[in-house]
């Protein structure tokens, strides 16, 4: 099997754990089961798109000082 690493902060981390935990499955599985579930459309929920946009965005102002 082939690895993937993502770069996610350490709250976006604990969160996957604990849902993954939860739900008595790896992280591994889970981002494999989600990404399985969207392969057939290539599209993304609107909801999921929006909150991924709304992360970058957060993640570009903290990387260049603004807020």
């Amino acid at each position: 099997m082939n690895k993937l690493t993502l770069s996610v902060d350490k709250k976006t981390v604990q969160l996957a754990k604990k849902i993954a935990a939860a739900n008595g499955v790896s992280v591994s599985s889970m981002v494999r089961g989600f990404v399985h579930s969207v392969g057939a459309s290539h599209k993304l929920p609107t909801n999921i798109t929006r909150l991924a946009q709304a992360a970058s965005a957060a993640n570009s102002s903290k990387k260049s000082g603004k807020r």
